[in-house]
């Protein structure tokens, strides 16, 4: 019994706008479950990156994106083992998983190079020398949801973007991340909520002008 309310005291949830995440331990060493949901309002025009499949005039590519920090430098396991993705009537099968060290101008994610991402060799970090690449599912799997290793540097603060390179795809990815030592994870401030803050901060500044004048 005591054993049993010591694992539930380790379990806690949070939420992150339209990520919410459980973490907990066990003996594989901390595991964090993350319901993503890709919804309407964050997105680059899918005109603007060349790779998108199937994509339209007005085609949109949407994600969802969250800061992580590692406690301590090491190897961390990204699992996307389940979603519910669709595009156009169409079930959509393949995701994908990128990090930034940070906002790219204009919010151009996808779009602006990423620091690490899924290769199309399997596994993560193309382009960092200290990744571990790792095998996709297979070639007869039907699900292509990322599944990889990346070694992450302590205190360094990650953006992680998760999406879909197909266009118009809408839906929730379940996520699974497991690592020896502890994750920190915290919201990043949406395109308009600067907007807002820089609109806030020029009234002000016309306020005082005028107050002063």
């Amino acid at each position: 019994m005591k054993k049993l309310i010591t694992l539930l005291l380790l379990i806690t949830t949070s939420a992150f706008a339209s990520i919410s995440l459980t973490s907990g331990s066990n003996s594989d060493g901390y595991t964090y479950d993350l319901d993503i949901t890709l919804t309407d309002d964050l997105y680059i025009n899918a005109s603007s990156f060349g790779g998108a499949e199937n994509a339209g005039t007005d085609s949109k590519l949407y994600y969802q994106a969250i800061n992580v920090t590692p406690s301590a430098t090491g190897t961390y396991t990204f699992d996307n083992w389940d979603s519910s993705l669709s595009a156009n009537g169409s079930t959509v099968t393949e995701t994908e998983l990128l990090f930034y060290l940070e906002i790219p101008t204009n919010y151009n994610f996808i779009v602006e190079p990423p620091w690490a991402f899924r290769s199309s060799s399997g596994g993560f970090g193309a382009g960092l020398s200290n990744s571990i690449q790792t095998p996709d599912r297979g070639e007869n799997a039907t699900y292509d949801g990322f599944y990889g290793e990346l070694t992450l540097e302590k205190d360094v603060k990650y953006i992680a973007v998760f999406t879909s390179f197909q266009a118009d795809a809408l839906g929730s990815m379940d996520v699974n991340v497991i690592g020896n030592n502890q994750l920190s994870w915290a919201a990043i401030p949406e395109p308009s909520s600067y907007a807002l803050l820089f609109a806030w901060v020029a009234f002000l500044y016309v306020a005082i002008g005028k107050r002063d004048a």
